[in-house]
C-alpha cells in the first residue's frame, strides 16, 4: 500500500535544507514510482545547496545518485515487477529533436534532470519513466548500486575523450570523482596514470586506487607532470575540479597531440586562458561533458556489478535522511570524507 504523504529533504532555500511530510509523487501510465533506499550527495547537490545552481528550481527536493525499488507502476508499464531493484537515467529529454535523435539527449534543450531540475531521491519515493529505468543485480548490495550515476559520469568522460590504453593521463582534482577517475583511467589501460591533487592523504589514496605516479599541486607541479611524461607533457589531462587555477594549471600539462577534457564545472560567466597558440601548434583538443546518459548508465551498473572498482570508501559516512543537514555539512567541510550516502529507511 503506497501511503499518501512520505519524508523529504527539501532544498527550501540556498543554505537550508529541512526534512518535511510532503505528498508522494503522482505518477503517469508510463512511469514508475520507486521506493528509495539510498541517494548520495553529490557536488552537484552542494551547487545547488550554495545557490551556484538550479537556484530558480527552489523549493526543490534534490537527489540523483539514487537506488531502490520499483513501488508501483503505471498502467501501460511492461517488463517489469514491483520489488525489481532499479535506478535511472536522470536525463529526460523531448526524444524528438535533432539532438535527441542523433541519441544525444543531454544537448536537448527541453532536458530535465530529476533530483537537479525536477524532484529528486532524497525522499522515501521518487517518480521516473519506466523507459529510462535499469534493472540492477539484487545480489550486489545496494550502497554500491547507489553509485552507479557517479560511476556512468566517469564512463561517458572516457567515452568522449576519446582515452584507451598506453596512453598517459592526468586526473587534477582529489575529490571522489577524480578518485574515481583513476581507477577508471586504470580500467581501460592507461600508462602512466597521474593524480595531481592539494592534500598528501588524497595522493596516497589514489596511489591504493592505481595511479602510478602522484604530484601534490605547488609551484613546480607543471615541471613535475612534464618530468613524469618523458618532458613532453600528458597525451589526456582531465579537469576535475573546477577551478580557473586548475584548469590553467591543466591546459599547461598537456603535450603536443594532447587534449583536455574539461569535466570540473566553473560558476557560470567564470574563464580561464587558453593558450591557443600553443594549441594550434601542437595540435591539441578539448572535450567537454556533464554527466552519464543512456548507454553510460548500463556500462556503469556493470562496472559496478563485476567489482571493477573498489567503492569501499565511498560508503563509510551513511546518515538517515532526518539528519541529512548533518550528513551536507560533513561531505562539504570533512576534506577525508570522499561521499555520504542518505538511508531512506
Amino acid at each position: 500500500m503506497i501511503p499518501e504523504t512520505m519524508k523529504a529533504g527539501v532544498m527550501k532555500k540556498p543554505g537550508r535544507i529541512v526534512v518535511e511530510e510532503v505528498r508522494v509523487p503522482k505518477i503517469g501510465d508510463d512511469d514508475v514510482l520507486i521506493k528509495v533506499k539510498y541517494c548520495g550527495i553529490c557536488g552537484t547537490d552542494v551547487h545547488i545547496f550554495n545557490g551556484v545552481y538550479s537556484k530558480d528550481k527552489l523549493p526543490l527536493i534534490p537527489g540523483h545518485e539514487f537506488v531502490g525499488t520499483i513501488a508501483s507502476m503505471g498502467k501501460n508499464v511492461k517488463g517489469w515487477d514491483e520489488g525489481d531493484v532499479v535506478t535511472a537515467d536522470i536525463n529526460l529529454s523531448c526524444g524528438s529533436c535533432i539532438y535527441c535523435l542523433q541519441n544525444k539527449p543531454l544537448l536537448c534543450s527541453q532536458m530535465s534532470q530529476i533530483g537537479i531540475h525536477q524532484d529528486g531521491a532524497f525522499a522515501e519515493y521518487v517518480a521516473a519513466p519506466a523507459s529510462s529505468l535499469f534493472r540492477l543485480n539484487p545480489d550486489t548490495p545496494m550502497k554500491k548500486l547507489a553509485l552507479i550515476e557517479p560511476v556512468s559520469c566517469c564512463v561517458r568522460t572516457f567515452r568522449l575523450s576519446g582515452i584507451s590504453f598506453a596512453k598517459s593521463v592526468v586526473i587534477v582534482g582529489g575529490g571522489s570523482m577524480g578518485l574515481l577517475l583513476v581507477q577508471m583511467a586504470k580500467l581501460v589501460g592507461a600508462a602512466p596514470v597521474i593524480m595531481v591533487a592539494r592534500r598528501q592523504e588524497t595522493l596516497d589514496l589514489a596511489s591504493g586506487m592505481g595511479a602510478d605516479s602522484t604530484v601534490l599541486i605547488g609551484p613546480d607541479d607543471i615541471a613535475q607532470v612534464k618530468k613524469l611524461t618523458g618532458g613532453m607533457g600528458a597525451d589526456y589531462v582531465i579537469e576535475a575540479v573546477g577551478k580557473q587555477e586548475t584548469y590553467e594549471k591543466s591546459c599547461r600539462m598537456l603535450g603536443p597531440g594532447g587534449r583536455l577534457a574539461a569535466f570540473g564545472i566553473m560558476e557560470e560567466g567564470q574563464n580561464t586562458p587558453f593558450e591557443f597558440f600553443r594549441t594550434v601548434l601542437w595540435e591539441q583538443s578539448m572535450t567537454g561533458s556533464c554527466a552519464g546518459a543512456g548507454t553510460d548508465f548500463f556500462e556503469a551498473a556493470k562496472l559496478v556489478e563485476y567489482n571493477r572498482f573498489d567503492l569501499s570508501r565511498y560508503s563509510e559516512n551513511i546518515f538517515p535522511l532526518e539528519r541529512i543537514a548533518e550528513g551536507f555539512d560533513k561531505f562539504m567541510h570533512d576534506k577525508a570524507t570522499l561521499k555520504v550516502i542518505i538511508d531512506m529507511d
